[in-house]
């Protein structure tokens, strides 16, 4: 009697291995994956800009590194004592607007690097909510607990998700991609009936 589901995978290639450069965007789950791999002294990078749940939030900073976009002074604003952007996470936050500009453009350059230099390429996605920041219309990666009417809620579409893919496929072109699902963080919309976002993802990024 068997008391275990056995679930037998298939082989992929290329294999990670110790001559492998593994380069790791998205959300909580990257991060925790990128702490695997540096324990057991795995070649890893990691978020340059920081955690990143939603897959548009991703893009963006894909688009900034091939296009080479360099953030401004209208990418940030000043809240509770420090710089922030909404195109990053908090850890980026910084006291002086100087500093912030030069790591958030230091974040763009490391991106293009690791891409072109990994062998590996490993996105997560956490969401397919989307926060906008209402008055420029434009889409956050992190609200940095600004005031919820600032922002309007969405659910990625099939056609953003569409316009993602496309505009993914220069990366796909390096044959090194690939896509996994952050398991844990939306637990509680799976009891809301909501979990079906997650699926969405898998379903398109394969």
């Amino acid at each position: 009697m068997k008391f275990q589901t056995q679930i037998f995978l298939e082989k992929k290639t290329p294999t990670i291995d110790y001559n492998s450069k593994v380069f790791l965007l998205g959300s909580c789950f990257a991060e925790n994956i990128a702490d695997k791999f540096t324990y057991y002294k795995f070649q890893s990078k990691v978020n340059p800009l920081g955690v990143m749940f939603h897959p548009l939030a991703i893009l963006d900073l894909l688009k900034r590194a091939q296009n080479r976009t360099d953030f401004t002074e209208k990418d940030i604003f000043f809240s509770n004592g420090y710089w922030q952007s909404y195109s990053a996470h908090s850890r980026l936050n910084n006291q002086s607007k100087k500093d912030i500009i030069s790591d958030l453009n230091s974040a763009v350059v490391s991106t293009k690097t690791q891409l072109m230099a990994a062998s590996h390429v490993v996105l997560t996605f956490g969401s397919a909510w989307v926060y906008t920041f209402i008055k420029s219309q434009t889409i956050v990666a992190n609200c940095h607990k600004q005031p919820q009417k600032e922002f309007k809620k969405s659910q990625t579409t099939d056609t953003k998700l569409k316009k993602y893919s496309d505009e993914f496929g220069f990366t796909k072109e390096l044959e090194k991609l690939g896509f996994q699902l952050g398991p844990n963080k939306f637990w509680f919309y799976r009891h809301r009936g909501e979990y079906l976002d997650l699926i969405v993802f898998w379903i398109s990024s394969s």
